[in-house]
């Protein structure tokens, strides 16, 4: 029964609307207690429900649907940044006067959309998952009526994301128009057909009902569509403000959860799909990979804000991922795979500090942290080690994601890339330093000691273990990733 491959979704929607049921019964400040306890329940249960399909490698549901390694592991990545996400938020969410509950349904259906994203094999699945992941956003990002910060930053991430989606929804239309179906072997193998074509760069044969500009279109409109999704440079505007506006546990998932989804759906569109086109789009993913982490890092030097300066931290870390996607070489897929897994580790241990911070009246201006190595000094300590590995230092899972971009890249032929990527590395030790020369020689501005929250405790220990093991003990990890496979 090919339902059975569908259990975390369908546990996870299921819990969604029970949860949205109970809230309606409890009321608001019930179902601020119970709310994170059920949506990590939800979470535990479906990536349980995930060991079904371990090793299988089948299309189902009309071909529309993937079973195999690659959306296994995305399947638990999303729903492990989900429970991480629902346990970071309890304390934040309660103190609001906001709908608690609701929030954690809405995060739980967007999780629901990054799976589909990430498992689907069909254009028209890829983006119904992805305006689920959208809509949900959109709403997250404005939970916090009362601010006006955070309306700010919804209206322009609503008004931005629907252009996006109407670029996105052309450069669909015109690459079903061009092969005649939405399948992605089917536009793989339409494409050889109609453009046996690529040789050496240059058109040599195209159907003569084909102009070749079109498929330029297509791929241009593909990319900028996505590449808002993900915040590449230059559709990158709308972060910096989302991320200060919304509420903080809703910036952590920002960081980590849409854009993994954007960049596994990527993965499934251009390297498998458009794999005849890839001379055209590897050069446009290599440039707009050079933009995004040069532009990310000189941003973030600037900035003064923590929330800002992640911001632009995670549009750079998204350039370094595109370096892979530009290779789109074996070796770069499974690098992207093993970036994705560390940085979501590294993420939402850092967020989870931001949000303690944040909860603790400490404010969210980079001078806000003086001292913090004495008011917390293992907080301090930890988020030293998150930046130590956003920075690719060795002993951390930084170090062998970036070592594997960068390996895929001089293999590939992109030793310019590569280069530029060491370089961009060295420019963020600038800003990381600025926040970690305030906690450790900066005096602090009170005496009393933060204390640090069960939940947010957890969310910490669990980020800064998994990075530390990951670059210690890599070995495990890069066997796990060794053994993902794409059904063709």
């Amino acid at each position: 029964m090919p339902y059975v491959y569908l259990l975390p979704e369908l546990i996870l929607s299921a819990v969604a609307l029970g949860l949205l049921l109970a809230v309606a019964w409890a009321g608001r400040e019930r179902a601020a207690r119970f709310g994170p306890v059920v949506a990590f329940i939800g979470f535990a249960a479906a990536i349980a429900a995930v060991y079904p399909a371990l090793g299988q490698v089948t299309l189902v549901f009309g071909q529309m649907l993937a079973v195999d390694g690659y959306t296994q592991f995305f399947k638990v990545v999303f729903l492990a940044v989900g429970a991480l996400i629902a346990v970071a938020s309890s304390g934040y969410m309660k103190r609001q006067d906001v709908a608690a509950g609701e929030y954690y349904v809405l995060l739980m259906f967007a999780i629901v959309g990054m799976i589909l994203m990430a498992s689907s094999t069909d254009l028209l699945v890829i983006w119904l998952g992805l305006e689920l992941v959208s809509i949900t956003s959109y709403v997250l990002a404005g939970y916090l009526r009362h601010d006006p910060k955070s309306n700010e930053a919804a209206i322009k991430y609503f008004l931005t994301g629907s252009l996006a989606t109407a670029v996105l929804l052309f450069g669909l239309s015109l690459i079903y128009g061009l092969a005649g179906t939405t399948n992605l072997s089917g536009i793989s193998q339409a494409l050889e057909q109609v453009a046996g074509f690529y040789q050496g760069g240059q058109v040599v044969a195209v159907r003569p009902a084909v102009d070749p500009r079109l498929i330029v279109i297509a791929i241009f409109m593909l990319v900028a569509g996505f590449g808002f999704k993900v915040a590449l440079v230059p559709f990158h505007m709308w972060a910096p403000d989302t991320y200060e506006g919304a509420p903080t546990p809703v910036t952590a998932f920002f960081s980590i959860g849409p854009k993994g989804a954007g960049l596994a759906a990527l993965v499934r569109i251009f390297p498998l799909g458009l794999a005849a086109l890839q001379p055209r789009w590897s050069v446009l993913f290599a440039i707009l990979a050079a933009a995004t982490m040069t532009v990310g890092n000189l941003s973030a030097l600037n900035q003064t804000n923590i929330k800002r300066m992640m911001a632009y931290s995670s549009i750079a870390q998204v350039g370094y991922i595109t370096v892979g996607l530009a290779v789109a070489s074996p070796l770069s897929i499974a690098a992207i795979i093993y970036y994705v897994m560390a940085y979501v580790f590294i993420n939402a241990g850092l967020f989870s500090v931001i949000i303690l911070l944040d909860q603790a009246g400490v404010g969210q201006k980079v001078k806000d942290y003086a001292g913090l190595s004495q008011r917390a000094p293992a907080t301090a300590a930890a988020m030293v080690v998150f930046f130590v590995a956003l920075i690719g230092i060795p002993f951390t899972s930084g170090f062998f994601a970036k070592f594997f971009i960068f390996s895929s890249a001089v293999e590939g032929g992109f030793l310019w890339l590569a280069i530029l990527l060491a370089v961009n590395s060295a420019i963020s030790v600038g800003y990381y330093y600025g926040v970690v020369r305030q906690m450790y020689l900066e005096p602090p501005r009170e005496d009393q000691a933060i204390k640090v929250p069960g939940p947010l405790a957890a969310v910490l220990v669990t980020g800064a273990v998994a990075t530390l093991a990951m670059g210690v003990f890599s070995e495990p990890f890069l066997r796990l990733i060794g053994l993902i496979r794409l059904a063709p």
